[in-house]
């Protein structure tokens, strides 16, 4: 229903306004960074055992390699989440369709004829006033 005075916000319905997500992404990643980091400093000394068990991890390197498996646990958890969030994030509406690119070729084709009319106009325009000078000599010589 229009209202008299020109605006629905009065008297229509309005729409409820929705809160984006992605105000919320950079807090989400810093928790989740947290998260990651916490389930990789658990898992780590399982992932070293399972790991000397394979091969014989030297002397110098067992002191820091829970942190290597840590690391190595960390990264697989941030590209398994980016995974994930690539894959169901939503994607951006496209504003192109084939109606809008068919009014844009039509566009472009009225203003091409447009500045094909106005450039002959001004031709035609510059042809009178040289024909004008041209009567103005020949009248001057007489």
């Amino acid at each position: 229903m229009k209202s008299t005075l020109g605006t629905d916000e009065n008297y229509g319905i309005r729409k409820a306004r929705r809160i984006s997500i992605r105000a919320f992404l950079p807090l989400i990643g810093l928790i989740l960074m947290i998260v990651f980091g916490a389930i990789a400093a658990v898992f780590a000394p399982t992932l070293t055992n399972i790991i000397s068990d394979s091969i014989t991890i030297p002397p110098s390197l067992a002191e820091n390699f829970d942190l290597i498996s840590g690391g190595v646990i960390f990264f697989a958890l941030v590209l398994l989440a980016t995974l994930v969030y690539t894959v169901v994030a939503p994607k951006p509406k496209r504003g192109v369709t084939e109606r809008g690119l068919d009014r844009e070729r039509k566009e472009r084709i009225q203003a091409a004829k447009d500045a094909k009319k106005t450039k002959q106009r001004a031709q035609a325009k510059m042809a009178r006033e040289r024909k004008k000078d041209a009567q103005a000599e020949q009248l001057k010589k007489r």
